[in-house]
């Protein structure tokens, strides 16, 4: 099946998360001003990782459409992105398996 690949490179990615030692050092830091900056800094800086992230993560997705519509012969399909749609609404949260899975029992409808 094709979900296995897309969900080792999506397992690869790893979501940024807020380093608590990192909060603490900006804690100790002298001076109110400094440590208000500074844990500003640290958030923006999470924050622009988490956005490459989710880059990423969507752009494993849109792979994920492609090679489906491939796999199952329907890149030229009209009803493709349609059933793309209702694949993932009903398997997004069990992961690119059960995607696959309601997309190949729904591609039949338009074949």
């Amino acid at each position: 099946m094709i979900a296995e690949k897309y969900t080792e490179k999506s397992r690869n990615l790893k979501y940024p998360k807020e380093d608590v030692e990192i909060l603490a050092k900006i804690e100790d830091m002298a001076g109110k001003k400094n440590r208000e900056e500074a844990k500003e800094n640290y958030r923006n800086e999470i924050r622009a990782e988490r956005n490459k992230y989710h880059v990423e993560q969507f752009k494993i997705d849109n792979e994920f459409k492609l090679a489906l519509f491939q796999e199952y012969e329907v890149e030229n399909n009209p009803k493709r992105e349609k059933i793309f749609s209702m694949a993932w609404e009903r398997g997004h949260s069990c992961g690119y398996s059960e995607i696959e899975g309601d997309f190949m029992d729904l591609v039949e409808l338009v074949k």
